[in-house]
C-alpha cells in the first residue's frame, strides 16, 4: 500500500503513517545492527497452512514453496 492508502485504511493522517514507518525502520535497524530482539505482535497476518498450491494468491517465501497462505487475526495486543 502507499502511505496515502494506508492512512485511509487506518483513518489517520499520512504524516501519522510516516511516523509509524519511521519508528518501525529504526526498530528493525537496531534489531539487525545491535542484536536486539524484534517482537512482532497484534494485527492481521498470514501463515502458510502447508497444503496445496495458491489459487491466484501471493506465494509464501518468495515463490519457493507451494503452500497456501491463510489469513489469521492475532488476539495479542
Amino acid at each position: 500500500l502507499t502511505q496515502e492508502e494506508c492512512a485511509g485504511q487506518m483513518n489517520v493522517a499520512r504524516t501519522t503513517v510516516q511516523g509509524i514507518y519511521q519508528k518501525a525502520r529504526k526498530k528493525i535497524a537496531e534489531s539487525l545492527v545491535m542484536g536486539k530482539i524484534l517482537r512482532i505482535e497484534g494485527g492481521d497476518y498470514k501463515l502458510c497452512d502447508g497444503e496445496g498450491e495458491h489459487q491466484g494468491q501471493r506465494r509464501c517465501h518468495r515463490n519457493r514453496c507451494r503452500r497456501r497462505l491463510v489469513n489469521k487475526t492475532s488476539t495479542t495486543k
